[in-house]
């Protein structure tokens, strides 16, 4: 059901349109959605969502907790309560 969905690009029981990534660097675009929590795709997430417009998804994606520091989230780093460690 996923490869009709995909070649015919829509959805074979609602009959709704359905984006389906054809080219190299639409795959690529897509893929690295996937990997959402590597440090180093955080930036060029975070400039795709912006591209599209998509600001809302920001805050859901990563979330800014009273333990983060702006400086830790600017680098990507998990607060210290995730690494196991306690702060003083």
């Amino acid at each position: 059901m996923s490869t009709e969905t995909w070649y015919a690009g829509v959805h074979p029981y609602t009959g709704e349109p359905v984006f389906s990534a054809r080219t190299p660097e639409e795959k690529l675009r897509q893929r690295m959605f996937f990997f959402w929590y590597k440090p180093e795709e955080r930036a060029r997430i975070t400039a795709e969502l912006r591209r599209l417009r998509r600001e809302d998804l920001l805050a859901g994606l990563y979330p800014v907790t009273m333990h983060q520091t702006p400086r830790a989230v600017k680098k990507g780093k998990r607060p210290d309560k995730w690494r196991g460690k306690r702060r003083n």
